[in-house]
């Protein structure tokens, strides 16, 4: 059986790292370099935001964000302008934590399961 993979986000860049994650998937989405429902089966999806949830206000925020990524492929079909707009004021969100929570480095890491 192959090794589970960790990534080790500390604490404190935490609300930065998912607001990158989160840039990256939405703006890969607007791109149509993913499809839209991309936002379900990725950030959307409740074991990613739902540990997220009253952490900080800042880890909170990205919390909310992924969570609203739920509704996004549906909107897509509906409303194509509305989507663009959507995802625009996502984005904004995020780049809003982002830029709170700038810092000169992050202490990313991988730990691996050998068993």
């Amino acid at each position: 059986m192959a090794p589970e993979h960790s990534l080790q986000i500390p604490e404190d860049d935490l609300a930065s790292v998912l607001s990158c994650l989160g840039i990256g998937v939405l703006v890969a989405m607007q791109r149509g370099l993913m499809p839209a429902e991309a936002g379900i089966w990725t950030l959307a999806r409740p074991r990613v935001w739902e540990p997220l949830l009253n952490r900080d206000n800042l880890v909170d925020d990205v919390a909310r964000v992924f969570q609203a990524c739920d509704e996004l492929s549906a909107l897509a079909k509906i409303n194509s302008n509305e989507f663009q707009a959507t995802v625009d004021s996502l984005l904004r969100r995020l780049e809003t934590v982002l830029a709170a929570t700038r810092t000169s480095g992050w202490g990313l890491g991988w730990t691996s399961d050998e068993s």
